[in-house]
């Protein structure tokens, strides 16, 4: 995979965390494979972020009972993320630090949440309101799973004009088939998408 270059500077970046929550989780209702294996990874990437000034944005599946993503009313996938419940939590493990931004998404009957893009805060401020606000046009993204929302996410972050750097070390996929995941990531940086590491982004930073 391609690496970044010309990231000496990130002080136009935002982090964006995507679905990193107990459902899609080792355990989980619909867990992702391998999914609790991104948590110290982001830690470690909220941490750098954090140090450097520069904002995290966590955006999590929050689904009423009643939704048309479910099976149950017509949808095609389990009930997942419900809220309210445990499994809508994020990740146990998480430091998430103080001044990051929570965001929910798919929260409404017909609205499945696929992109980051769908998030709103506590106040109702979307995504790309608040990246705007913390004058952002670079965005690293991570987080669960790959052919779904970070995909979804990319390709829109890519037509509204930010720079995408997907975290390698800081993704799963589901892999429902053989080679999703890599067809996925060919395909998001095919459209422009770059692809890093920690320890490649420690090093440019250095």
């Amino acid at each position: 995979m391609s690496q970044s270059n010309d990231l000496k500077d990130i002080s136009t970046a935002a982090l964006i965390l995507i679905d990193l929550q107990v459902d899609f989780c080792e355990g989980g209702a619909y867990p992702v494979p391998g999914g609790d294996e991104i948590v110290e990874p982001f830690n470690e990437y909220m941490e750098l972020f954090s140090g450097l000034g520069r904002p995290t944005f966590s955006v999590k599946d929050y689904h009423p009972r009643r939704t048309t993503h479910f099976k149950e009313f017509g949808g095609e996938l389990p009930a997942h993320c419900v809220k309210g419940t445990p499994g809508s939590e994020l990740h146990p493990k998480l430091r998430f630090l103080d001044g990051a931004g929570l965001l929910a998404k798919g929260d409404r009957l017909s609205d499945d949440g696929a992109s980051a893009f769908d998030g709103r805060d506590a106040v109702g401020m979307n995504l790309r309101g608040l990246l705007e606000q913390s004058e952002s046009d670079t965005l690293f993204i991570g987080g669960l799973s790959i052919e779904d929302s970070i995909m979804t996410t990319t390709l829109e972050a890519l037509r509204y004009g930010y720079r995408v750097i997907l975290l390698e070390d800081a993704m799963r996929g589901r892999e429902l088939a053989i080679g999703n995941s890599l067809k996925a990531m060919e395909e998001m940086q095919r459209c422009g998408a770059e692809v890093i590491t920690l320890e490649k982004l420690k090093c440019s930073l250095s």
